[in-house]
Protein backbone atom coordinates (compact mmCIF):
# COMPACT_ATOMS: atom_id res chain seq x y z
CA UNK A 1 0.00 0.00 0.00
CA UNK A 2 1.52 3.24 -0.92
CA UNK A 3 0.43 6.96 -1.00
CA UNK A 4 -0.60 8.76 -4.52
CA UNK A 5 2.28 9.80 -6.19
CA UNK A 6 3.88 13.01 -5.93
CA UNK A 7 3.00 15.24 -7.89
CA UNK A 8 5.63 17.08 -10.36
CA UNK A 9 7.11 19.85 -9.27
CA UNK A 10 5.38 22.90 -10.32
CA UNK A 11 7.25 26.05 -10.76
CA UNK A 12 5.98 29.49 -11.23
CA UNK A 13 7.05 29.52 -14.79
CA UNK A 14 4.57 27.08 -15.16
CA UNK A 15 1.78 28.60 -12.86
CA UNK A 16 2.47 31.66 -15.33
CA UNK A 17 2.17 29.60 -18.36
CA UNK A 18 -1.12 28.13 -16.63
CA UNK A 19 -2.95 31.86 -16.04
CA UNK A 20 -4.56 32.40 -19.05
CA UNK A 21 -7.08 34.77 -19.19
CA UNK A 22 -10.68 33.48 -20.65
CA UNK A 23 -13.12 36.67 -19.92
CA UNK A 24 -15.85 34.22 -20.66
CA UNK A 25 -14.84 32.48 -17.75
CA UNK A 26 -15.56 34.64 -15.06
CA UNK A 27 -18.64 35.28 -16.52
CA UNK A 28 -19.68 31.29 -16.43
CA UNK A 29 -18.58 31.30 -12.80
CA UNK A 30 -20.33 34.08 -11.53
CA UNK A 31 -23.75 33.21 -13.41
CA UNK A 32 -23.43 30.25 -11.99
CA UNK A 33 -22.54 31.12 -8.27
CA UNK A 34 -25.67 33.47 -8.35
CA UNK A 35 -27.90 30.42 -9.91
CA UNK A 36 -26.50 28.37 -6.78
CA UNK A 37 -26.96 30.99 -4.51
CA UNK A 38 -30.83 31.28 -5.69
CA UNK A 39 -31.47 27.70 -5.90
CA UNK A 40 -29.88 26.89 -1.92
CA UNK A 41 -31.56 30.27 -0.19
CA UNK A 42 -34.84 32.00 0.57
CA UNK A 43 -34.70 34.03 -3.00
CA UNK A 44 -36.00 31.01 -4.18
CA UNK A 45 -39.20 31.18 -2.36
CA UNK A 46 -39.42 34.91 -2.67
CA UNK A 47 -39.16 34.73 -6.33
CA UNK A 48 -40.47 31.30 -7.81
CA UNK A 49 -39.77 30.40 -11.14
CA UNK A 50 -42.70 29.64 -13.79
CA UNK A 51 -44.38 26.07 -12.89
CA UNK A 52 -42.46 25.57 -9.80
CA UNK A 53 -45.85 24.37 -8.15
CA UNK A 54 -46.15 21.92 -10.38
CA UNK A 55 -43.06 19.90 -9.61
CA UNK A 56 -43.82 20.90 -5.80
CA UNK A 57 -47.23 18.47 -6.04
CA UNK A 58 -45.36 15.70 -8.00
CA UNK A 59 -45.50 12.29 -5.36
CA UNK A 60 -41.70 11.25 -5.86
CA UNK A 61 -40.29 15.12 -7.47
CA UNK A 62 -41.45 16.84 -4.36
CA UNK A 63 -39.04 15.38 -2.43
CA UNK A 64 -36.55 17.56 -4.31
CA UNK A 65 -37.69 20.36 -2.49
CA UNK A 66 -37.48 20.81 1.39
CA UNK A 67 -40.13 22.11 3.88
CA UNK A 68 -39.68 25.67 2.63
CA UNK A 69 -39.86 25.45 -1.01
CA UNK A 70 -36.24 25.11 -2.23
CA UNK A 71 -34.21 23.16 -3.62
CA UNK A 72 -33.10 20.40 -0.78
CA UNK A 73 -29.05 20.85 0.52
CA UNK A 74 -26.81 19.95 3.14
CA UNK A 75 -24.44 22.82 2.47
CA UNK A 76 -23.28 25.45 4.93
CA UNK A 77 -20.43 27.03 6.95
CA UNK A 78 -20.83 26.63 10.79
CA UNK A 79 -22.98 24.79 12.74
CA UNK A 80 -22.32 26.84 15.92
CA UNK A 81 -23.51 30.40 14.18
CA UNK A 82 -26.25 32.02 15.07
CA UNK A 83 -26.63 33.12 11.66
CA UNK A 84 -29.50 31.09 9.44
CA UNK A 85 -28.02 28.44 7.09
CA UNK A 86 -29.80 30.28 3.92
CA UNK A 87 -28.07 33.44 4.80
CA UNK A 88 -24.60 31.43 5.38
CA UNK A 89 -24.85 30.30 1.90
CA UNK A 90 -25.88 33.22 0.60
CA UNK A 91 -22.46 34.59 2.63
CA UNK A 92 -20.17 31.60 1.85
CA UNK A 93 -20.94 32.25 -2.23
CA UNK A 94 -20.05 35.69 -1.79
CA UNK A 95 -16.53 35.35 -0.41
CA UNK A 96 -16.13 32.63 -3.01
CA UNK A 97 -17.19 35.05 -6.01
CA UNK A 98 -14.92 37.79 -4.57
CA UNK A 99 -12.30 35.05 -3.68
CA UNK A 100 -12.47 33.74 -7.03
CA UNK A 101 -12.03 36.88 -9.16
CA UNK A 102 -8.71 37.55 -6.70
CA UNK A 103 -7.39 34.36 -7.36
CA UNK A 104 -8.36 34.74 -11.52
CA UNK A 105 -7.20 38.52 -12.31
CA UNK A 106 -4.66 39.18 -9.46
CA UNK A 107 -1.05 38.85 -10.39
CA UNK A 108 0.69 35.38 -9.52
CA UNK A 109 2.20 36.87 -6.13
CA UNK A 110 -1.07 38.09 -5.09
CA UNK A 111 -3.87 35.66 -5.83
CA UNK A 112 -4.09 33.77 -2.73
CA UNK A 113 -3.56 36.21 0.65
CA UNK A 114 -6.74 37.76 -0.48
CA UNK A 115 -7.96 33.99 0.09
CA UNK A 116 -6.80 34.50 3.83
CA UNK A 117 -8.64 37.79 4.02
CA UNK A 118 -11.97 36.26 2.98
CA UNK A 119 -11.68 33.54 5.46
CA UNK A 120 -10.66 35.55 8.31
CA UNK A 121 -13.58 38.12 7.34
CA UNK A 122 -16.02 35.19 7.25
CA UNK A 123 -15.02 33.36 10.38
CA UNK A 124 -15.12 36.82 12.26
CA UNK A 125 -18.60 37.62 10.57
CA UNK A 126 -20.12 34.33 11.68
CA UNK A 127 -18.40 33.53 14.54
CA UNK A 128 -17.63 36.97 16.00
CA UNK A 129 -14.01 38.23 16.15
CA UNK A 130 -12.99 36.51 19.81
CA UNK A 131 -13.39 33.08 17.95
CA UNK A 132 -11.03 34.52 15.09
CA UNK A 133 -8.78 35.70 17.26
CA UNK A 134 -8.14 32.30 19.27
CA UNK A 135 -8.53 30.37 15.95
CA UNK A 136 -5.44 32.24 14.50
CA UNK A 137 -3.55 32.22 17.48
CA UNK A 138 -3.20 29.16 17.23
CA UNK A 139 -2.26 28.96 13.87
CA UNK A 140 0.65 31.66 14.97
CA UNK A 141 2.00 29.23 17.56
CA UNK A 142 2.06 26.72 15.27
CA UNK A 143 3.87 28.50 12.41
CA UNK A 144 6.33 29.74 15.38
CA UNK A 145 7.39 26.21 16.64
CA UNK A 146 6.96 24.62 12.63
CA UNK A 147 9.22 27.61 11.47
CA UNK A 148 10.64 29.73 14.41
CA UNK A 149 11.43 32.89 13.15
CA UNK A 150 14.68 35.01 14.84
CA UNK A 151 13.70 36.69 17.74
CA UNK A 152 15.53 39.80 16.62
CA UNK A 153 12.73 40.63 13.64
CA UNK A 154 10.27 43.45 13.50
CA UNK A 155 8.07 40.42 11.97
CA UNK A 156 8.69 38.58 15.11
CA UNK A 157 8.22 41.31 17.67
CA UNK A 158 4.51 42.44 15.31
CA UNK A 159 3.58 38.49 15.75
CA UNK A 160 3.89 38.15 19.20
CA UNK A 161 1.87 41.69 19.80
CA UNK A 162 -0.63 40.20 18.05
CA UNK A 163 -0.89 36.65 19.84
CA UNK A 164 -0.87 38.93 22.88
CA UNK A 165 -4.17 40.66 21.41
CA UNK A 166 -5.68 37.44 20.80
CA UNK A 167 -4.96 36.56 24.35
CA UNK A 168 -6.90 39.72 25.59
CA UNK A 169 -9.43 39.34 23.09
CA UNK A 170 -10.11 36.02 24.28
CA UNK A 171 -10.11 36.97 28.19
CA UNK A 172 -12.04 40.10 27.40
CA UNK A 173 -15.11 37.97 26.17
CA UNK A 174 -15.93 36.57 29.57
CA UNK A 175 -14.83 39.78 31.68
CA UNK A 176 -16.42 42.14 29.06
CA UNK A 177 -13.46 44.76 29.37
CA UNK A 178 -13.42 47.34 26.89
CA UNK A 179 -11.21 48.17 23.78
CA UNK A 180 -9.05 50.81 26.00
CA UNK A 181 -8.58 48.08 28.58
CA UNK A 182 -7.54 45.13 25.93
CA UNK A 183 -5.21 47.35 23.56
CA UNK A 184 -3.06 48.40 26.55
CA UNK A 185 -2.78 44.79 28.29
CA UNK A 186 -1.43 43.27 24.82
CA UNK A 187 0.95 46.68 25.14
CA UNK A 188 2.12 45.80 28.61
CA UNK A 189 1.95 41.88 27.57
CA UNK A 190 4.06 41.66 24.14
CA UNK A 191 7.14 42.25 26.47
CA UNK A 192 6.75 39.48 28.69
CA UNK A 193 6.29 37.52 25.57
CA UNK A 194 9.05 38.49 23.75
CA UNK A 195 11.18 37.45 26.39
CA UNK A 196 9.57 34.22 26.60
CA UNK A 197 10.36 33.56 23.59
CA UNK A 198 13.51 34.69 22.67
CA UNK A 199 15.18 33.40 26.21
CA UNK A 200 13.11 30.03 26.41
CA UNK A 201 11.13 28.70 23.11
CA UNK A 202 12.99 29.91 20.85
CA UNK A 203 16.58 28.12 22.27
CA UNK A 204 14.16 24.50 22.54
CA UNK A 205 13.21 25.25 18.67
CA UNK A 206 16.82 25.00 18.20
CA UNK A 207 18.08 22.16 20.58
CA UNK A 208 17.36 18.16 20.47
CA UNK A 209 13.65 19.05 21.69
CA UNK A 210 12.66 20.85 18.78
CA UNK A 211 11.12 17.44 17.02
CA UNK A 212 9.66 16.62 20.55
CA UNK A 213 8.05 20.54 20.66
CA UNK A 214 6.68 20.08 16.61
CA UNK A 215 5.35 16.87 17.16
CA UNK A 216 3.73 18.06 20.18
CA UNK A 217 2.36 21.26 18.07
CA UNK A 218 0.92 18.76 15.45
CA UNK A 219 -1.13 16.87 17.89
CA UNK A 220 -2.55 19.31 20.17
CA UNK A 221 -5.62 18.11 19.43
CA UNK A 222 -5.12 14.82 20.59
CA UNK A 223 -3.26 16.24 23.67
CA UNK A 224 -6.20 18.48 23.98
CA UNK A 225 -8.68 15.29 24.00
CA UNK A 226 -6.40 12.95 26.35
CA UNK A 227 -6.34 15.95 28.97
CA UNK A 228 -9.80 16.55 28.86
CA UNK A 229 -11.15 13.14 28.93
CA UNK A 230 -8.52 12.23 31.97
CA UNK A 231 -9.56 15.17 33.89
CA UNK A 232 -13.39 14.60 33.35
CA UNK A 233 -12.75 10.37 34.59
CA UNK A 234 -10.84 11.76 38.00
CA UNK A 235 -12.98 14.83 38.55
CA UNK A 236 -15.67 14.70 36.98
CA UNK A 237 -14.94 18.30 35.33
CA UNK A 238 -12.96 19.40 32.35
CA UNK A 239 -9.96 21.01 32.69
CA UNK A 240 -9.56 22.43 29.75
CA UNK A 241 -12.54 24.92 28.28
CA UNK A 242 -13.87 23.91 25.16
CA UNK A 243 -13.52 27.45 23.54
CA UNK A 244 -14.82 27.40 19.89
CA UNK A 245 -11.74 29.24 18.44
CA UNK A 246 -9.83 26.18 19.80
CA UNK A 247 -12.22 23.52 18.10
CA UNK A 248 -11.69 25.24 14.45
CA UNK A 249 -8.25 24.65 14.61
CA UNK A 250 -8.56 21.57 16.54
CA UNK A 251 -11.24 20.35 13.83
CA UNK A 252 -7.81 20.88 11.00
CA UNK A 253 -6.02 18.28 13.08
CA UNK A 254 -5.59 16.00 9.66
CA UNK A 255 -4.34 18.85 7.98
CA UNK A 256 -1.66 20.46 10.40
CA UNK A 257 -0.55 16.60 10.81
CA UNK A 258 -0.13 16.28 7.28
CA UNK A 259 2.03 19.62 7.26
CA UNK A 260 4.04 18.26 9.87
CA UNK A 261 5.04 15.14 8.05
CA UNK A 262 5.81 17.16 4.79
CA UNK A 263 8.17 19.20 7.12
CA UNK A 264 9.78 16.12 8.52
CA UNK A 265 10.00 14.81 4.66
CA UNK A 266 12.00 17.65 3.84
CA UNK A 267 8.80 18.39 1.50
CA UNK A 268 8.72 21.79 2.35
CA UNK A 269 11.54 24.00 0.41
CA UNK A 270 12.82 26.91 2.77
CA UNK A 271 10.80 28.76 5.09
CA UNK A 272 7.47 29.74 4.24
CA UNK A 273 6.17 33.20 5.21
CA UNK A 274 3.29 33.72 7.13
CA UNK A 275 0.94 34.20 4.60
CA UNK A 276 1.73 31.61 2.48
CA UNK A 277 1.56 28.90 5.75
CA UNK A 278 -1.93 30.58 6.43
CA UNK A 279 -2.68 29.84 2.38
CA UNK A 280 -2.63 26.33 3.19
CA UNK A 281 -5.42 26.23 5.85
CA UNK A 282 -7.57 29.06 5.30
CA UNK A 283 -9.70 29.35 2.02
CA UNK A 284 -13.50 30.31 1.30
CA UNK A 285 -13.45 26.53 0.13
CA UNK A 286 -12.49 25.22 3.58
CA UNK A 287 -15.47 26.85 5.35
CA UNK A 288 -17.87 25.08 3.22
CA UNK A 289 -19.41 22.64 5.83
CA UNK A 290 -16.38 23.63 8.24
CA UNK A 291 -16.76 20.53 10.41
CA UNK A 292 -17.45 18.25 7.79
CA UNK A 293 -14.87 16.41 5.57
CA UNK A 294 -11.84 19.31 6.60
CA UNK A 295 -8.93 17.24 5.51
CA UNK A 296 -9.58 18.32 2.14
CA UNK A 297 -7.14 19.25 0.76
CA UNK A 298 -3.81 17.33 2.89
CA UNK A 299 -0.55 19.06 3.71
CA UNK A 300 1.98 21.46 2.39
CA UNK A 301 3.40 19.52 -0.73
CA UNK A 302 0.00 18.30 -2.25
CA UNK A 303 -1.67 21.88 -1.62
CA UNK A 304 0.94 23.70 -3.18
CA UNK A 305 1.74 21.60 -5.88
CA UNK A 306 -2.00 21.58 -6.92
CA UNK A 307 -1.79 25.24 -7.55
CA UNK A 308 -2.29 26.55 -11.02
CA UNK A 309 -0.72 23.07 -11.77
CA UNK A 310 -2.49 23.00 -15.16
CA UNK A 311 -4.85 25.13 -17.01
CA UNK A 312 -6.49 27.18 -14.87
CA UNK A 313 -10.12 27.48 -16.99
CA UNK A 314 -10.15 23.82 -17.12
CA UNK A 315 -9.41 23.61 -13.31
CA UNK A 316 -12.35 25.92 -12.79
CA UNK A 317 -14.45 24.62 -15.19
CA UNK A 318 -14.47 21.32 -13.74
CA UNK A 319 -15.48 22.81 -9.95
CA UNK A 320 -18.42 24.13 -11.74
CA UNK A 321 -18.58 20.72 -12.88
CA UNK A 322 -18.48 19.18 -9.20
CA UNK A 323 -20.31 21.66 -7.41
CA UNK A 324 -22.92 20.81 -9.98
CA UNK A 325 -22.95 17.41 -9.22
CA UNK A 326 -23.14 18.49 -5.19
CA UNK A 327 -26.40 19.73 -6.24
CA UNK A 328 -27.59 16.53 -8.05
CA UNK A 329 -26.64 14.34 -4.80
CA UNK A 330 -27.83 16.57 -2.62
CA UNK A 331 -31.52 17.35 -4.39
CA UNK A 332 -31.68 14.18 -5.86
CA UNK A 333 -31.11 11.74 -2.80
CA UNK A 334 -34.23 11.71 -1.08
CA UNK A 335 -35.67 11.06 -4.44
CA UNK A 336 -33.36 7.92 -4.86
CA UNK A 337 -34.41 7.01 -1.20
CA UNK A 338 -38.12 7.20 -1.97
CA UNK A 339 -37.66 5.35 -4.93
CA UNK A 340 -35.87 2.49 -3.09
CA UNK A 341 -38.43 2.49 -0.69
CA UNK A 342 -41.18 2.33 -3.01
CA UNK A 343 -39.35 -0.68 -4.64
CA UNK A 344 -39.39 -2.20 -1.05
CA UNK A 345 -42.80 -1.67 -1.05
CA UNK A 346 -44.07 -3.07 -4.67
CA UNK A 347 -41.99 -6.23 -3.51
CA UNK A 348 -44.07 -6.73 -0.51
CA UNK A 349 -40.38 -6.30 1.57
CA UNK A 350 -40.71 -4.48 5.22
CA UNK A 351 -40.75 -1.28 5.49
CA UNK A 352 -37.72 -0.59 7.36
CA UNK A 353 -35.13 1.77 6.93
CA UNK A 354 -32.75 2.35 10.06
CA UNK A 355 -31.02 0.11 11.79
CA UNK A 356 -33.02 1.37 14.89
CA UNK A 357 -36.05 -0.03 13.78
CA UNK A 358 -34.40 -2.90 12.07
CA UNK A 359 -33.24 -3.87 15.77
CA UNK A 360 -36.58 -4.03 17.14
CA UNK A 361 -38.17 -6.11 14.55
CA UNK A 362 -35.30 -8.78 15.14
CA UNK A 363 -36.60 -8.48 18.74
CA UNK A 364 -39.88 -9.82 17.96
CA UNK A 365 -38.87 -11.99 15.14
CA UNK A 366 -39.94 -12.39 11.54
CA UNK A 367 -37.31 -10.41 9.45
CA UNK A 368 -36.44 -11.82 6.17
CA UNK A 369 -33.42 -11.99 4.98
CA UNK A 370 -33.71 -10.00 2.08
CA UNK A 371 -35.51 -6.77 4.36
CA UNK A 372 -31.80 -6.90 6.00
CA UNK A 373 -29.94 -6.43 3.61
CA UNK A 374 -32.50 -3.70 2.08
CA UNK A 375 -31.70 -2.08 5.19
CA UNK A 376 -27.97 -2.43 5.18
CA UNK A 377 -27.58 -0.59 1.58
CA UNK A 378 -30.16 1.84 2.43
CA UNK A 379 -28.35 2.97 5.14
CA UNK A 380 -25.37 3.26 3.05
CA UNK A 381 -26.50 4.50 0.49
CA UNK A 382 -28.25 7.53 2.85
CA UNK A 383 -24.81 8.40 4.23
CA UNK A 384 -23.28 7.96 0.85
CA UNK A 385 -25.10 10.50 -1.16
CA UNK A 386 -24.57 12.91 1.86
CA UNK A 387 -20.60 12.80 1.91
CA UNK A 388 -20.69 12.43 -1.65
CA UNK A 389 -22.83 16.12 -2.41
CA UNK A 390 -20.32 17.58 0.91
CA UNK A 391 -17.30 16.00 -1.10
CA UNK A 392 -18.09 17.56 -4.17
CA UNK A 393 -18.90 20.80 -3.13
CA UNK A 394 -15.29 21.10 -1.30
CA UNK A 395 -13.59 19.67 -4.26
CA UNK A 396 -15.52 22.38 -6.54
CA UNK A 397 -14.91 25.43 -4.47
CA UNK A 398 -11.00 24.56 -3.87
CA UNK A 399 -10.64 24.28 -7.90
CA UNK A 400 -12.83 27.59 -8.82
CA UNK A 401 -9.65 29.15 -6.72
CA UNK A 402 -7.42 27.21 -9.53
CA UNK A 403 -6.72 24.36 -7.17
CA UNK A 404 -6.62 20.84 -8.91
CA UNK A 405 -7.50 19.02 -6.06
CA UNK A 406 -8.25 15.35 -6.47
CA UNK A 407 -11.74 14.29 -6.20
CA UNK A 408 -12.79 12.71 -2.45
CA UNK A 409 -15.06 9.78 -4.56
CA UNK A 410 -12.78 8.19 -7.31
CA UNK A 411 -15.28 6.04 -9.03
CA UNK A 412 -15.88 3.44 -5.93
CA UNK A 413 -18.71 1.61 -7.51
CA UNK A 414 -16.18 0.30 -9.87
CA UNK A 415 -14.13 -1.03 -6.76
CA UNK A 416 -13.21 -4.77 -7.08
CA UNK A 417 -11.60 -5.46 -3.57
CA UNK A 418 -11.45 -3.64 -0.29
CA UNK A 419 -8.11 -2.31 -0.76
CA UNK A 420 -9.39 -1.04 -3.94
CA UNK A 421 -12.77 0.56 -2.15
CA UNK A 422 -10.73 2.35 0.69
CA UNK A 423 -9.17 4.03 -1.91
CA UNK A 424 -11.65 5.02 -4.16
CA UNK A 425 -14.16 6.02 -1.72
CA UNK A 426 -12.16 8.37 0.82
CA UNK A 427 -9.06 9.53 -1.24
CA UNK A 428 -8.04 12.34 1.00
CA UNK A 429 -8.63 10.26 4.05
CA UNK A 430 -6.83 7.73 2.90
CA UNK A 431 -3.94 9.49 2.09
CA UNK A 432 -3.30 10.83 5.54
CA UNK A 433 -3.73 7.49 6.63
CA UNK A 434 -0.87 5.88 5.11
CA UNK A 435 1.26 9.04 5.73
CA UNK A 436 0.38 9.25 9.84
CA UNK A 437 0.10 5.83 10.35
CA UNK A 438 0.81 3.02 7.43
CA UNK A 439 4.68 4.66 6.49
CA UNK A 440 5.85 5.19 10.25
CA UNK A 441 4.60 1.10 11.52
CA UNK A 442 5.81 -0.14 7.39
CA UNK A 443 9.48 1.30 7.94
CA UNK A 444 10.30 0.58 11.14
CA UNK A 445 8.68 -2.94 12.55
CA UNK A 446 9.08 -6.61 10.92
CA UNK A 447 11.11 -6.42 8.22
CA UNK A 448 12.07 -9.61 7.84
CA UNK A 449 8.87 -10.73 7.20
CA UNK A 450 7.33 -8.90 4.26
CA UNK A 451 3.69 -10.76 5.01
CA UNK A 452 3.63 -9.86 8.30
CA UNK A 453 4.61 -6.09 7.73
CA UNK A 454 2.08 -5.21 5.41
CA UNK A 455 -0.57 -6.48 7.47
CA UNK A 456 0.27 -4.77 10.87
CA UNK A 457 1.43 -1.68 8.77
CA UNK A 458 -2.25 -2.23 6.70
CA UNK A 459 -4.16 -2.84 9.90
CA UNK A 460 -2.62 0.18 11.89
CA UNK A 461 -3.74 2.70 9.04
CA UNK A 462 -7.38 1.04 8.09
CA UNK A 463 -8.19 -0.20 11.56
CA UNK A 464 -6.17 1.61 14.47
CA UNK A 465 -5.27 5.18 13.03
CA UNK A 466 -9.45 4.90 11.58
CA UNK A 467 -10.47 4.64 15.20
CA UNK A 468 -8.13 7.27 16.96
CA UNK A 469 -9.69 9.81 14.22
CA UNK A 470 -13.76 8.82 14.73
CA UNK A 471 -12.82 8.99 18.60
CA UNK A 472 -11.02 12.40 18.01
CA UNK A 473 -14.11 13.54 16.06
CA UNK A 474 -16.74 12.58 18.62
CA UNK A 475 -14.69 14.25 21.46
CA UNK A 476 -14.55 18.01 19.31
CA UNK A 477 -18.12 17.06 17.85
CA UNK A 478 -20.09 15.91 21.54
CA UNK A 479 -17.89 16.59 24.66
CA UNK A 480 -14.71 14.87 26.27
CA UNK A 481 -16.26 12.78 28.49
CA UNK A 482 -15.88 9.31 29.00
CA UNK A 483 -19.48 8.42 28.58
CA UNK A 484 -18.42 9.23 24.98
CA UNK A 485 -15.27 7.33 24.95
CA UNK A 486 -16.67 4.25 25.68
CA UNK A 487 -19.77 4.74 23.41
CA UNK A 488 -16.84 4.84 20.71
CA UNK A 489 -14.79 2.38 22.01
CA UNK A 490 -17.95 0.04 21.52
CA UNK A 491 -17.52 0.35 17.99
CA UNK A 492 -14.61 -1.22 17.54
CA UNK A 493 -15.36 -4.46 16.45
CA UNK A 494 -16.05 -2.33 13.22
CA UNK A 495 -12.46 -1.27 12.75
CA UNK A 496 -11.16 -4.37 13.78
CA UNK A 497 -13.29 -6.09 11.19
CA UNK A 498 -12.88 -3.46 8.23
CA UNK A 499 -8.96 -2.91 9.13
CA UNK A 500 -8.34 -6.98 9.11
CA UNK A 501 -10.59 -7.66 6.12
CA UNK A 502 -8.54 -4.07 4.25
CA UNK A 503 -4.79 -5.24 5.27
CA UNK A 504 -5.72 -9.15 4.47
CA UNK A 505 -6.55 -8.38 1.00
CA UNK A 506 -3.06 -6.00 0.32
CA UNK A 507 -1.32 -8.60 1.30
CA UNK A 508 -2.98 -11.18 -1.04
CA UNK A 509 -2.67 -8.36 -3.63
CA UNK A 510 1.04 -8.18 -3.03
CA UNK A 511 0.85 -11.76 -2.94
CA UNK A 512 -0.49 -11.75 -6.48
CA UNK A 513 0.56 -8.99 -8.08
CA UNK A 514 1.78 -10.31 -11.17
CA UNK A 515 -0.71 -12.88 -11.91
CA UNK A 516 -3.73 -10.73 -11.22
CA UNK A 517 -6.39 -9.44 -14.42
CA UNK A 518 -6.60 -6.10 -14.19
CA UNK A 519 -10.47 -5.43 -13.59
CA UNK A 520 -13.18 -3.86 -16.13
CA UNK A 521 -11.08 -5.37 -19.26
CA UNK A 522 -13.84 -6.93 -21.29
CA UNK A 523 -14.47 -10.22 -21.63
CA UNK A 524 -16.88 -12.58 -20.21
CA UNK A 525 -14.23 -12.40 -17.17
CA UNK A 526 -16.47 -9.19 -16.27
CA UNK A 527 -18.89 -11.46 -14.71
CA UNK A 528 -16.08 -11.81 -11.95
CA UNK A 529 -15.59 -8.35 -11.70
CA UNK A 530 -19.23 -7.88 -11.19
CA UNK A 531 -18.91 -10.44 -8.25
CA UNK A 532 -16.30 -8.90 -6.64
CA UNK A 533 -17.81 -5.51 -5.95
CA UNK A 534 -21.53 -7.35 -4.95
CA UNK A 535 -18.98 -9.11 -2.40
CA UNK A 536 -16.46 -6.07 -1.62
CA UNK A 537 -19.81 -3.50 -1.09
CA UNK A 538 -21.73 -6.41 0.59
CA UNK A 539 -18.60 -6.93 3.27
CA UNK A 540 -18.52 -2.98 3.39
CA UNK A 541 -21.95 -2.45 4.66
CA UNK A 542 -22.56 -5.73 6.68
CA UNK A 543 -20.17 -4.23 9.39
CA UNK A 544 -21.19 -0.42 9.14
CA UNK A 545 -23.96 -0.85 12.07
CA UNK A 546 -20.90 -1.56 14.01
CA UNK A 547 -19.87 2.23 13.28
CA UNK A 548 -23.17 3.56 13.37
CA UNK A 549 -24.50 1.60 16.04
CA UNK A 550 -27.76 2.78 17.98
CA UNK A 551 -26.72 4.94 20.85
CA UNK A 552 -29.86 3.03 23.14
CA UNK A 553 -28.72 -0.34 21.74
CA UNK A 554 -25.58 -2.61 22.58
CA UNK A 555 -22.84 -4.37 20.59
CA UNK A 556 -24.56 -7.46 20.53
CA UNK A 557 -27.76 -5.72 18.74
CA UNK A 558 -25.46 -5.36 15.62
CA UNK A 559 -24.13 -8.50 15.72
CA UNK A 560 -27.51 -10.08 15.69
CA UNK A 561 -27.91 -7.93 12.14
CA UNK A 562 -24.98 -9.25 10.79
CA UNK A 563 -26.46 -12.88 11.45
CA UNK A 564 -29.60 -12.14 10.89
CA UNK A 565 -28.28 -10.51 7.02
CA UNK A 566 -27.49 -14.82 6.54
CA UNK A 567 -31.07 -15.51 8.02
CA UNK A 568 -29.61 -16.58 11.96
CA UNK A 569 -31.73 -15.51 14.16
CA UNK A 570 -30.84 -14.80 17.88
Amino acid sequence: MTAAPRRPRVTDEIRRANDRHRHWVPAVVLGFLLLVTYVWTDWMVDYPPPGIELLRDMPVVKRVFDGDGQLRTSAFMFRWSDIGRDEQRQILMLLVAIGFLCAYYLPLQFKRPPLVALTCLGIGWLLGPYTLAQFLAWHLLTYATFHPPPARSRKTLAGLAFFALCIWLYLSEAQDWGAPTVLIGAIATTPVLYFAYARAYLPLLRGPARGWLQACMAHACLIFIGVSFLGNWLTGENPLPRVLGWLLFFWQWERVVMYHADLKDGRIPGTPSLLNYLAIFLTPAAMANFHWLARIPLGYSYVTEAFLARDKNKVILSGVWLITLAILFFALRPVALQIFRLAMAALEIEPLRRYDPLVEALGEGGVSVIAVWCVLFYAFLSFALLWAGVAHLKVGLWRLFGYDIERYFQKPYKATNLVDLWWRYSYHYREFLVRVFYYPVFLRFFKKNLRIRIFVATFAAAGFGNLVYHVMFAALAYGTTPEIFVTRMGTIPYYVMLGVGIALTQVWLVERGHERRKPWTGGWRIIFDLMAVASTFGFFVLIRPFHHIPHDHSMMEALRVMLAAFGIHV
